[in-house]
């Protein structure tokens, strides 16, 4: 047995029991916080004496601050020990804004920006949002910066949506065929026939107006605009 610590040299230290544990959940990388840890050691008269973890004399042993998991750590004083557990966990990842992401991208797919986006810019947002749900489903093993490159991907594949240049161009496209048929209604005879083809000008008019709209309502427009004026 080792001596006492005290000036009663007719003591013998006989174990260490720890009162207060440390810090026992870290970040990868984090040192060991000691700051709190209280032991005692205990005498074969079954007196004892209170020490920080960190007062002269104590060292601690087995921890690695990279290694994820449970992790047994060692206090050292004179020739005796005592162990206990910390945790070493990765942070969780936060998904608060790759979600909001996914859900705007999920409310601008009916929307002009996306339709009239070319296939290749269509196929590039689609395969960023299937990579970011991928990572929503393995959000526990996910780490932050994989969720943080996967909305970096969202935001530039939605940058390059060009859906706004091509409806301009779809739109006067169908504007021109609208004028066109408006001239012609204007000479027509036949009520039935102007009435028709009018209402085809006003939906197509209103369609030009709309943000929910695809190239394929654009292109049933005009075509129906065209086959009414060469009908008539």
């Amino acid at each position: 047995m080792a001596k006492a610590d005290s000036n009663d040299d007719s003591k013998e230290i006989t174990h260490l029991a720890i009162t207060t544990l440390p810090n026992q959940h870290y970040r990868p990388g984090q040192d060991l916080d000691l700051s709190k840890g209280r032991f005692q050691v205990v005498y074969s008269d079954q007196s004892h004496h209170t020490h920080s973890f960190q007062d002269s004399g104590v060292t601690v042993s087995g921890y690695d601050p990279q290694r994820l998991g449970e992790q047994k750590v060692t206090l050292h004083y004179q020739d005796f020990t005592v162990d206990f557990s910390v945790w070493v966990e990765k942070e969780e990842a936060n998904f608060e804004y790759l979600n909001q992401k996914l859900a705007e991208v999920e409310r601008l797919l009916p929307h002009y920006r996306y339709q009239f986006a070319t296939p290749e810019e269509q196929a590039a947002l689609k395969d960023s949002v299937s990579k970011a749900q991928d990572l929503v489903k393995a959000a526990q093993t996910a780490e932050q910066a994989q969720v943080d490159a996967a909305l970096a991907n969202l935001n530039k594949a939605l940058g390059k949506l060009s859906g706004q240049k091509g409806r301009d161009e779809a739109r006067l496209v169908l504007g021109a065929v609208a004028s066109l048929g408006q001239d012609w209604a204007d000479r027509l005879q036949d009520p039935e026939l102007k009435d028709k083809l009018s209402k085809q000008i006003s939906q197509a008019r209103t369609l030009m107006d709309q943000d929910l709209v695809s190239p394929a309502d654009f292109a049933t427009a005009k075509a129906q605009l065209e086959e009414t004026h060469l009908s008539s």
